[in-house]
């Protein structure tokens, strides 16, 4: 898995710096925008928008660490969580409204959406690093 990720990003510095810095913003655009798609579908804090695009391209190369954590830690700071929210969690979580109402989902939801679109900004680089190294 590594090397199929720093594969471009070596080869890509050793066409030149000016490729290697492309490759890096393609990847930190790609990715970062897609899991801050996934924080605004969530109605996150808009601290938690800026902290997701910033760590979702470092999340995604170290998958023990995604972006999904830094997003939800963050989202709990920022919104914490209520003794209500976990006394109603269980009519909440069967309601599409109760997700977005109670911040103990919405910590779970946006968790859940930014590791989700993360990978989706993954899959969308990966084809366009294929068609700039021509394989």
């Amino acid at each position: 898995p590594l090397l199929r990720v720093a594969g471009p990003f070596v080869y890509g510095i050793s066409k030149g710096a000016e490729m290697g810095l492309h490759l890096f913003i393609l990847w930190t655009i790609c990715n970062g925008l897609t899991s801050m798609l996934g924080a605004l579908l969530a109605l996150a804090n808009p601290l938690t928008c800026l902290v997701t695009a910033i760590t979702a391209p470092i999340g995604a190369l170290a998958p023990i660490i995604g972006v999904g954590m830094f997003a939800s830690i963050t989202q709990a700071s920022v919104r914490k969580p209520k003794v209500r929210d976990l006394e109603n969690i269980q009519d909440d979580s069967a309601k599409f409204s109760g997700w977005y109402k109670n911040r103990i989902l919405k910590t779970i939801l946006i968790f859940v959406l930014t590791s989700l679109f993360s990978g989706i900004g993954s899959f969308i680089v990966f084809p366009i690093f294929s068609k700039i190294f021509g394989f």
